[in-house]
């Protein structure tokens, strides 16, 4: 992986210590890359895939959040019900890090921007140009305009955080 100029590297393991200290609500940026093998549809995965079972399609994400929001909270004051629990794993650090089948993930919030880039066999591509391969978006509850997004630490390239900016190997 490339290092990201300017920014210091730490390996995925630390970045748990350095989630574990940001304080409440704080504002973040994140960059992560995902395999697009979750997000094409099953019957059109045909070519799609390379030897070691990795998809040719991969997607890099850029976005500015927020995290270590309380989410239950917010959910409750703005729909007057009781938020439930998470419906997958626990929290390992609560409202930043869920522990799952033995992955990390960040939990976080959109706060401003995301970019999305596609790629095809390693070069940028525009989405419409493999948007015939991929799923329809999922539909939203509409019950509240939060939306929570847990990203898997091993697809995390580089965070902004508490004034520290770091690339993630």
């Amino acid at each position: 992986m490339k290092t990201i100029p300017d920014r210091l590297a730490i390996k995925k393991t630390e970045l748990l210590h350095h989630l574990a200290q940001l304080p409440k609500a704080q504002f973040a940026a994140i960059v992560y890359e995902v395999d697009g093998k979750s997000l094409v549809q099953a019957p059109k995965r045909n070519g799609l895939l390379n030897d070691d079972g990795t998809c040719r399609i991969r997607v890099r994400t850029r976005a500015s959040i927020k995290t270590g929001y309380n989410y239950t909270a917010a959910f409750e004051r703005a729909t007057g019900e009781q938020a439930g629990p998470l419906p997958w794993g626990e929290w390992l650090v609560q409202d930043k890090v869920i522990t799952h089948k033995g992955e990390l993930y960040w939990r976080w919030f959109k706060e401003r921007t995301i970019r999305v880039t596609y790629y095809l066999d390693g070069f940028e591509v525009a989405k419409a140009q493999i948007e015939h391969w991929l799923k329809p978006p999922k539909p939203h509850s509409g019950k509240t305009s939060m939306r929570p997004r847990n990203v898997k630490f091993s697809n995390i390239l580089a965070i902004n955080a508490d004034g520290k900016e770091f690339t993630v190997e």
